[in-house]
């Protein structure tokens, strides 16, 4: 394993924690993203999926949602804990058609041409090497299948993410521009696209999905999102600090603030490949 790749691994298993207590408990609540990627990737009941980057769990569990008892769906992850989280989520619906394997996306532990479709949420720009992540992806996807892969699109659209992360770092005196531009890696050009050629799929589409998501002003809906990624940063913060932080925030979204609720765009890419 490389420095790099050890270094990511860290950072997830110590931000672990503070994803599972806000991940959600069963079905998701924001599913449109899902449902999308269930569409593009052509999956039906019955069929055999393998999700990559699993995380807490998405999309793996509306994934085992729709294919159904006779349908599978294994999810991955290189964190344990996180892959334990979306375990959890899975007895609590009682989906029996779920298994879970913990490996890196650039070495999957499964047989040629083995499942009917390949997805993964928010993952392929962690990957220490995203073309053999993609190499592995259509190997192991039966020909004439599809892998998709769904990436953050351009900043601009993505303003409940992007005022968090611009805006607590400097409130919390951190640097974290290397952690804003790693989320963005993919989200405009074609360099994705071109690793799906490099990789060997073929009918390689693109697609977006441009939202308005309304947050009601009733709690600090920002806070999910600080927990996440500055836990660590945050819960040594005097009372006080914490009310500046707060207070920080809030003013950084008033400008997105109408009739007393917030109106924040959020956009993803979705990269459709076939195997062939």
């Amino acid at each position: 394993m490389t420095d790099k790749k050890r270094d990511v691994n860290q950072s997830w298993e110590e931000k672990s924690a503070e994803w599972k207590k806000t991940a959600y408990e069963t079905v998701s609540k924001d599913d449109a993203p899902n449902q999308l990627l269930i569409d593009l990737a052509g999956i039906r009941a019955g069929d055999t999926v393998l999700d990559l980057a699993s995380g807490t769990g998405e999309p793996s569990i509306s994934i085992a949602l729709h294919v159904g008892g006779k349908g599978r769906v294994t999810a991955t992850d290189v964190t344990p804990n996180m892959l334990n989280t979306a375990r959890q989520r899975a007895e609590r619906l009682d989906l029996g058609n779920m298994s879970f394997e913990v490996c890196s996306m650039e070495a999957l532990p499964f047989e040629d041409r083995s499942f009917d479709a390949v997805t993964c949420r928010f993952g392929v720009m962690h990957a220490s090497d995203p073309l053999a992540a993609l190499k592995e992806a259509r190997r192991v996807l039966k020909p004439g299948k599809n892998a998709v892969f769904m990436v953050h699109g351009p900043r601009e659209s993505n303003t409940l993410w992007t005022t968090v992360h611009v805006v607590a770092p400097g409130l919390l005196h951190i640097d974290d521009s290397k952690r804003v531009e790693h989320h963005f890696k993919f989200s405009e050009g074609d360099e994705l696209t071109k690793l799906f050629q490099t990789a060997g799929f073929d009918g390689i589409e693109e697609k977006q999905l441009c939202r308005t998501v309304v947050k009601s002003d009733d709690e600090p809906f920002w806070n999910q999102l600080l927990a996440r990624d500055y836990g660590k940063f945050i819960e040594v913060l005097e009372e006080t600090q914490q009310a500046e932080l707060h207070d920080g925030m809030a003013t950084a979204f008033r400008e997105y603030k109408e009739a007393g609720a917030y109106k924040l765009l959020t956009a993803q890419r979705f990269i459709v490949a076939t195997a062939m």
